[in-house]
């Protein structure tokens, strides 16, 4: 058998009894637990080192059933890897930076329409998309049949470039019905072969219920049959502890975009922020103003967190309103940083994203100043005043000297970005 580098293969072990598949690659290991699709038994793993690996099919009774060879080749060229943590910071696994800009769509593969939500996000600037495992309308585990239309979410997003990020236990209730750990091992066997995966324990987990001891078995739990290491995280509110060395990045509910860099301190992780949801839903969290959206993704990324996009619409459908081109606007900005662009605490009136000595960008939001002032290092900069709702960028100043005023419109949303140059 032959696989590409972070490519899932898949074993067919339909008419066995197979328990585990441990997998082996000079002194890597992994084991691979079977799942169940349809009458099928299937083992899937992909594996994350280049050269001959063999495998070893077990049964409960304890001697090997069956074993074989997996040849994996390498990655083609330009492929940067399955997408990790690195710091407080996204990247790929050859250290490639990655931007991300997740959005919620729970139950959009479960909908008549999830064809034409698909290219929706085909054409739009969404790297992922958060998707529950469990059906909202349902009060028992998923069969196969459920877990089939999972499977078909998660690889229709990868045709489209696009990462799943899978629910596991809804709004977290469901973690204190029996059966939640065959429900994890089940879901987490099956999809952890895929490279275009990540976790999420539960949405609104603070809000659930559920004591704390329950949430680090499940953390330990998903760790022991996570053969792939795909990134977890948990969504909660600020008072959440994301501290656990097993939450890969903190998923934040919150209002407060400024706390993106508090949060980056404390916890020394990522910060996905989903506070505002743009709509018009006929309740406060579900009819925020486009305006109000890219607002606070501005202020969640300059001071060094990821904002997500959400919108809610009385009729349905799919992505579709005013903030979703300016958040791809903010994207290209933000991709034209340094990777190691980081939040800078120089002046307490505005926040400011970049690199000492190379390049700062600042944003000020809902404010109006006629003219800004900087006193930054000596050198010579090229100063570019960004209208973050009308997207346009206007260089307006070169200056040899690192302080150095510039002159604004009285308007609201501005950026300003100054590069050595």
């Amino acid at each position: 058998m032959r696989v590409r580098r972070w490519e899932p293969a898949e074993l067919e072990l339909t008419g066995t009894a197979a328990v585990a598949v441990q997998f082996v690659h000079d002194r890597v290991r992994a084991v691979a637990e079977p799942f169940r699709s349809g009458d099928r038994l299937l083992a899937r793993f992909a594996p994350g080192v280049v050269g001959r690996w063999t495998y070893t099919i077990m049964d409960s009774a304890g001697p090997p059933i069956g074993e074989g060879t997996l040849d994996c080749e390498p990655e083609p060229a330009g492929d940067h890897g399955p997408v990790g943590v690195l710091g407080t910071r996204f990247a790929h696994a050859d250290g490639t930076p990655h931007l991300p800009l997740p959005t919620n769509l729970l139950d959009w593969h479960r909908r008549p329409d999830a064809g034409h939500t698909l290219g929706l996000l085909r054409e739009s600037p969404i790297t992922a998309v958060r998707l529950s495992v469990l059906d909202p309308e349902r009060v028992d585990w998923p069969d196969d049949a459920e877990l089939d239309r999972v499977e078909w979410a998660v690889t229709a997003l990868a045709e489209i470039g696009r990462r799943a990020e899978l629910v596991l236990f809804g709004d977290g209730r469901a973690l204190n019905r029996d059966g939640w750990r065959e429900h994890l091992r089940r879901v987490v066997s099956r999809f952890a072969g895929f490279r275009t995966v990540a976790w999420c324990l539960a949405v609104d987990a603070d809000r659930a219920g559920v004591e704390p001891a329950l949430w680090r078995e499940a953390l330990d739990l998903l760790a022991e049959h996570d053969h792939g290491h795909r990134p977890c995280t948990v969504h909660a509110g600020l008072g959440f502890d994301f501290g656990d060395p097993r939450i890969s990045y903190a998923s934040v509910r919150t209002d407060h975009a400024r706390s993106s860099s508090t949060l980056t301190d404390d916890f020394a992780k990522p910060a996905v922020l989903d506070g505002l949801v743009e709509g018009d839903a006929p309740d406060l969290d579900g009819s925020r103003t486009a305006e109000a959206v890219v607002l606070y993704a501005w202020e969640t990324a300059v001071r060094g967190g990821f904002p997500t996009h959400a919108e809610r619409w009385v009729d349905g459908g799919g992505p579709r309103g005013e903030a979703l081109p300016r958040l791809s606007f903010l994207h290209e900005i933000l991709a034209a940083l340094p990777g190691s662009a980081s939040y800078l605490r120089l002046r307490p009136d505005a926040s400011t994203l970049g690199v000492p000595d190379e390049v700062y960008l600042q944003y000020l939001g809902a404010h109006r100043f006629r003219s800004r002032s900087f006193d930054l290092p000596d050198g010579p900069y090229r100063v570019e005043v960004i209208d973050t709702w009308s997207m346009t960028v206007e260089e307006v100043l070169r200056t040899d000297s690192g302080s150095f005023t510039v002159q604004l419109e009285p308007r609201l949303y501005y950026a300003i970005r100054a590069t050595r140059c």
